[in-house]
């Protein structure tokens, strides 16, 4: 009986270190269009394979290391912001294989027309638009970190810019040109702040509160 017992503890590890032979290395890499990697992309494969485990995450690179069998598998990748992307994928076990996934921008094709364009608090409310109603202030909500984003889009060009992500409320107001406008978190917060935010990616976010603070300093 012990004989049989090592024997089968043999077979076992054998079959084991076979399926660890088996295994092939493979990178995920995550990009957006202009070639930065996309953190925290929820990647999902299918079939799964059985020594991985469920919910499947990019680095702070964009990147994602799987050790899998040789197979076929179909690679579904999404993050916020993003369009979602699918990819069947084709794993070789004699070599590592870097798998690059480029995400596009998500497009909004049909926009919701909402009435109430001031002082929108997220996420009572999720949505604000512009006084000229070419731009509107998106919060998304989701059940994972970070559990908050705030978009801007353009709907006359039909695209979405991710601008920040937030723990609480926030409560924004348009300037009435559509140019700018300023967002401050919940009030009360020993972290609060309070930006001015252009619709020009290329114009940098002006922070009220530091102003503010020199000022009254210089004025002391």
């Amino acid at each position: 009986m012990r004989f049989r017992f090592g024997t089968i503890l043999l077979i076992c590890f054998a079959l084991v270190a076979q399926s660890a032979a088996n295994a092939s290395s493979i990178v995920l890499s995550v990009k957006d269009q202009t070639g930065a990697g996309i953190p925290n992309a929820h990647v999902q494969i299918v079939p799964s394979p059985s020594n991985i485990q469920d919910k499947l995450t990019t680095d702070s690179h964009g990147e994602l290391s799987l050790d899998v069998s040789p197979g076929s598998y179909e690679v579904t990748v999404e993050s916020l912001g993003f369009a979602k992307a699918a990819r069947r994928v084709k794993v070789k076990g004699d070599t590592p294989q870097t798998i690059n996934i480029v995400l596009k921008v998500w497009l909004c094709s049909q926009c919701p027309i909402v009435t109430n364009v001031f002082a929108v608090p997220f996420p009572a409310k999720s949505l604000a638009v512009s006084p000229d109603g070419r731009y509107a202030i998106i919060g998304v909500d989701t059940d994972r970190e970070p559990y908050h984003t705030v978009f801007l889009e353009d709907r006359v060009l039909n695209t979405r810019r991710k601008l920040f992500n937030y723990d609480r409320n926030i409560v924004l107001l348009w300037k009435p040109d559509s140019k700018l406008f300023a967002v401050t978190d919940y009030t009360g917060s020993d972290s609060s702040q309070c930006r001015i935010i252009s619709a020009d990616e290329d114009a940098p976010p002006i922070q009220v509160l530091d102003i503010l603070s020199r000022q009254l300093s210089e004025d002391a």
